[in-house]
């Protein structure tokens, strides 16, 4: 099930976490890193106020800039643009309006790429992601007023971005999280996840001093995967639209795609097999909806499927409808279950 979280709310909790358990704490801007002039590892970053920290495994969670991985250690950037268009978004929060909040994000598609409205306790976040070619920032800010409901509780805030990933996002002592290692547009809201399996991974395959290579290849050939694959599923949701009332959505339904993601298309239009690889995100069963959502039939099936006597089929989705008819009849309406288990006082 979805969980939707306020972003900055769930980094206060972490920080929060993170300091009670002896977490020290240094803010302050990152002015330089010095390498290692032998083993090329950062040795210490320089922050304003003529202040240095040395370590020995640094985390560049430094945002789109990757002071780290990208400004000292030169990582490179694998530009997505040519498969995802979209690079600017504008964000607005406004208030709630009704006094039951939809236990849903509403994903809206516009002349010039998708809005966003996601509901909140204590306000709405609304955005626009839009490519630049074919919308300028003025009209997108015009165009998410329009969308928006409830009333704005800050003006339009324009945001720029190259969908795509770092070409290594672990070289040395250095591994890049969060915006730092890439960013593959909001679509489908994968950044706390990524984030958060870039820890796993790290955990998994933490280093000693020595830091092997095999360690760190392994980990970037894992991440450079999982980032593939939500590359393709986002991808497909352009790909497969029968949009054409746009020159944005007329491109994005011709442009080429990853090889990777043709290879599934193929499959899938042939006999309607899906297979999921190593940790991919999205389960089967979120690229059914997508490909038969946006039409996309598979032209056969398993044979393997004849075999079934259709009597138990009927049968097993006679007690799916029964199970789902009475789980809805025990579960309270979301705003009840909001107020009962997360109660919050209703703020700017």
């Amino acid at each position: 099930m979805p969980i939707i979280f306020d972003a900055g709310l769930y980094a206060s909790f972490l920080r929060a976490r993170a300091e009670r358990d002896g977490v020290v704490r240094v803010e302050g801007e990152v002015l330089d890193a010095a390498l290692d002039g032998g083993t090329g590892h950062v040795r210490h970053v320089s922050l304003a106020g003529d202040h240095r920290i040395e370590g020995d495994l640094f985390l560049d969670c430094s945002g789109f800039r990757g002071l780290l991985i990208e400004q000292a250690l030169n990582a490179g950037y694998e530009d997505w643009t040519r498969w995802l268009p979209c690079d600017r978004a504008v964000a607005m929060p406004t208030t709630n309006e009704n006094s039951s909040i939809t236990p849903y994000t509403r994903s809206t598609a516009r002349a010039a790429g998708w809005q966003w409205r996601i509901p909140l306790q204590h306000r709405t976040g609304n955005g626009y992601v839009y490519s630049s070619a074919h919308c300028s920032d003025d009209e997108a800010a015009a165009t998410l007023r329009a969308g928006a409901d409830g009333t704005p509780l800050a003006e339009p805030r324009i945001l720029h971005f190259t969908a795509g990933r770092r070409r290594k996002q672990w070289i040395g002592n250095v591994v890049a999280l969060g915006l730092a290692s890439g960013f593959t547009e909001p679509l489908e809201s994968t950044s706390i996840h990524m984030v958060q399996t870039g820890i796993s991974k790290l955990l998994a395959l933490f280093p000693d001093q020595g830091f092997s290579p095999i360690e760190i290849d392994t980990y970037n050939r894992l991440a450079e995967t999982q980032f593939d694959q939500v590359r393709d599923f986002l991808v497909l949701h352009y790909h497969a639209t029968r949009r054409d009332d746009s020159p944005f959505w007329r491109e994005a339904r011709d442009r080429a795609i990853p090889d990777s993601l043709a290879e599934k298309i193929a499959l899938w239009r042939r006999r309607g097999r899906l297979f999921r690889r190593e940790d991919d995100l999205f389960a089967e069963a979120s690229w059914v909806a997508v490909l038969l959502g946006q039409g996309i039939i598979s032209e056969g099936w398993d044979r393997l499927a004849d075999a079934i006597d259709l009597r138990q089929v009927d049968a097993r989705f006679d007690r799916l409808r029964a199970m789902f008819v009475q789980t809805v009849e025990r579960m309270p309406l979301h705003e009840d279950y909001i107020a009962r288990t997360c109660p919050t006082k209703v703020r700017a």
